[in-house]
């Protein structure tokens, strides 16, 4: 698909996702800044609401560590539609691949279109350092992908997904190709990354004032660069539709750099500002809102249906 010809598909989606949300006072855009390193909400994903037929696969093992597992959701009907893996936030030190806000209300909404949904754990720090997350993600799309007929989908319209630092690491798989190639990660078609503020993370932590994010990303600035998906991205880069929220500082300005960044190396992505709260942008994707449109067209695009 040419660049033109993938803008004229898209042009609608901004417009489409035009969300109502609450009018956010200079103290709250502040405080939308912290946001970054807060874990999801804790209750877990009601399995009695999700569709009805739907085969659900918990903790499928990608390693031995009890945190190496992934749930599977199955839809009872499939549309020839593909598999969306799904990468928690939590400041790469908390949250959990069973929370509501993680699964919830996206199972229900992709699950009702044919899509099967996956929800990823990976190890945390400080146990291991966002390298290992990485390659923790990279390890359950290999699964993901070699398991993916036995669900009856596509293991080509794999659809990755993250939030918060779920986004950033879901960033870096796709701004840089190594990485995917090196776990034996066959190409996938587009990767949605909601709401992250650590494209370039040299440029954050040089003006962060949150002394929590140091204890996963450290003090040195070679570290910074070695996990900033902005100085890893390279041709053959994912296409990546980010989405951002307007209540945050600066988080949509720089994910529109990245995203003109990403264009440079061939990677045809969008950034989609939304006038919602780094929760909201998580735990409200697949509500019947022009945002869950907006993502549900990239998706469909990506995933080749019609």
């Amino acid at each position: 698909m040419t660049y033109s010809g993938f803008l004229a598909g898209l042009s609608a989606l901004v417009l489409l996702a035009a969300v109502p949300g609450m009018a956010a006072a200079s103290d709250a855009r502040v405080l939308g800044d912290t946001q970054l390193d807060l874990a999801d909400r804790t209750d877990t994903v009601d399995l009695s609401k999700l569709p009805p037929g739907t085969n659900v696969i918990q903790n499928l093992k990608y390693g031995p560590h009890a945190l190496q597992g992934l749930d599977v959701y199955v839809p009872a009907r499939k549309r020839g539609s593909g598999v969306i893996v799904m990468v928690h936030g939590g400041g790469w030190k908390r949250g959990d691949k069973t929370y509501a806000s993680v699964v919830q209300n996206k199972a229900e909404y992709w699950l009702r279109e044919g899509y099967v949904f996956v929800s990823v754990n990976y190890r945390l720090y400080p146990e291991v350092d966002i390298m290992k997350q990485v390659e923790d993600v990279a390890a359950a799309m290999v699964l993901v992908q070699s398991q993916a007929k036995t669900w009856k989908v596509n293991p080509g319209s794999l659809i990755l997904m993250g939030h918060s630092a779920g986004a950033h690491l879901v960033s870096m798989l796709s701004a840089d190709p190594s990485l995917a190639k090196a776990a034996g990660v066959k190409r996938w078609p587009g990767t949605v990354v909601l709401d992250t503020a650590a494209f370039d993370v040299v440029k954050l932590m040089e003006t962060t004032r949150m002394t929590t994010i140091y204890e996963a990303l450290g003090t040195d600035p070679e570290y910074w660069k070695l996990v900033s998906p902005s100085a890893r991205l390279a041709r053959g880069a994912v296409p990546m539709y980010i989405v951002c929220s307007k209540q945050r500082l600066h988080i949509c300005k720089d994910s529109e750099e990245f995203a003109r960044q990403a264009r440079q190396v061939g990677a045809l992505s969008l950034v989609l500002p939304v006038d919602m709260t780094h929760m909201e942008i998580n735990d409200q994707l697949g509500l019947p809102t022009g945002y869950t449109k907006a993502v549900d067209k990239m998706v469909d695009i990506w995933s080749g249906r019609p």
